[in-house]
């Protein structure tokens, strides 16, 4: 399970600074200091282990998100919540985020409508 995790950050790291078309699965085995094979072992494609990574990313930002106090004393006060929310985890998790914002949209839009089928499961209702 380590060499997996592993893996997986180190494809995160990459796919934030040198871009998804740019990180080779060869530059990730680097990274993580595996065989390339390992990679193809475990993972289909790069693209999982992007898909990977906005779903740990959306995961950690969706718990956040669902602990917010629901009861404020005014509307302001829950958008000031969501606010802080929002840049304390951009904060908490620079890597995931960099990987969302540097790929966006181009990527993302490859994915098989990943992010839509996300905003319409139940984890964000």
């Amino acid at each position: 399970m380590k060499k997996r995790h592993t893996v997986i950050e180190s494809a995160i790291r990459l796919f934030g600074s040198i871009g998804f078309d740019s990180t080779t699965t060869l530059k990730i085995a680097d990274e993580a200091d595996v065989m390339v094979s390992l990679i193809y072992h475990r993972f289909k494609r790069k693209h999982e282990l992007f898909k990977i990574g906005l779903d740990l990313a959306f995961n950690e930002y969706i718990s956040r998100l669902v602990e917010l106090p629901k009861n404020t004393s005014t509307e302001f006060q829950k958008i000031a919540n969501i606010i802080d929310l929002h840049f304390q985890t951009v904060n908490d998790l620079p890597e995931k985020f960099r990987m969302i914002v540097s790929n966006f949209p181009g990527v993302l839009n490859d994915l098989g409508g990943m992010c839509l089928k996300n905003i319409k499961s139940e984890k964000f209702h």
